[in-house]
């Protein structure tokens, strides 16, 4: 599903080079869970903006579901992320002015589907998540884990098959994370391949495997069973 091979991310400073990634090989198969974890700086979301398109990568190849992307131009990347990709993040990037339906039906006004169709499929998704009732209400008139439940939505529309995360329960409480998480773990039990950046280990723990990044190189690699050591052992903590 997800092939990176010898990606390496180099940004210039100034009159420096500041390399955010070296070396990164990894296989990401089609169902997993992976988190990706490591103390700040160390390439996190750097790396999650590389699976996702958007960024390239300064050197080596990434394939997405057995297509190398590596050289593509911006509108052949677009056209992946549409078709493939589902994002998450941690600030739910949601458009202030639009009510949740809205919301939810952007992603398709991009893509060229009828309205019709779009607030039927809309809908669909927020009943998904729990949130048939608050389908015109607008961002600000929903709690945190509400916002994200509707990016969830959101993100899921198009119907990808790899889902990103960039810390999605960073900014909510306990109980509208562990809701946040459950939606997650339920979208995996159907097939959907999911990639998490966290700094938590509780987070962590609900992965297949995770990830440990340290300098911009994967450092470590395990299985969710094994996250708190990790707390101790890489400078993140747990929350």
């Amino acid at each position: 599903m997800i092939r990176l091979e010898g990606i390496g991310k180099a940004f210039h400073v100034g009159e420096h080079v500041v390399h955010a990634l070296a070396d990164i090989d990894e296989v990401i198969r089609e169902g997993e869970h992976v988190s990706i974890m490591g103390p700040s700086g160390s390439g996190k979301s750097t790396l999650l903006n590389v699976i996702g398109c958007l960024t390239d990568p300064t050197s080596g190849r990434m394939s997405l579901d057995d297509r190398d992307v590596s050289g593509l131009d911006s509108d052949a990347l677009a056209h992946i992320r549409q078709d493939l990709i589902g994002f998450v993040f941690q600030s739910y990037q949601l458009i202030s002015r639009l009510d949740a339906l809205g919301n939810v039906e952007l992603p398709m006004v991009f893509a060229g589907i009828p309205r019709s169709e779009r607030t039927e499929r809309a809908s669909e998704l927020l009943r998904l998540v729990g949130l048939e009732d608050r389908g015109h209400h607008r961002p600000s008139e929903l709690s945190g884990g509400q916002q994200q439940r509707v990016a969830i939505a959101r993100a899921m529309v198009l119907n990808p098959r790899i889902l990103l995360a960039d810390e999605p329960t960073g900014n909510l409480d306990s109980d509208s994370g562990e809701q946040i998480l459950q939606l997650l773990d339920d979208l995996n039990d159907k097939g959907l391949t999911i990639v998490v950046v966290t700094h938590d280990p509780a987070v962590a723990r609900r992965s297949d495997r995770i990830l440990v990044l340290r300098d911009g190189r994967i450092a470590r690699r395990v299985s969710g069973s094994e996250a708190t050591d990790l707390a101790s052992l890489f400078g993140v903590t747990e929350t």
